[in-house]
């Protein structure tokens, strides 16, 4: 199952208004998570101008990417 992190905050319309702070996974600990509902948190909101989740692995994807390049740009020294 893929996990999200909230990388803007938001209060949750479809759950109770619950408040998600930057860092936090999302859904919180007991909630379900739908694709579509994760699909449209992962897009640029219409209204608000924001994109409020981004999948974990693609996080962990940039964090490698910036590791490699570290020890390649070290290497050429």
């Amino acid at each position: 199952m893929t996990k999200y992190v909230v990388i803007n905050e938001f209060l949750d319309s479809k759950d109770n208004k619950h408040k998600y702070n930057v860092g936090d996974e999302y859904p919180r600990e007991g909630k379900r998570l739908s694709k579509n509902r994760a699909e449209s948190l992962c897009e640029m909101h219409p209204v608000h101008k924001k994109v409020f989740l981004k999948a974990v692995e693609e996080l962990k994807s940039t964090e490698n990417d910036k590791k490699t390049t570290e020890k390649v740009e070290k290497s050429d020294e």
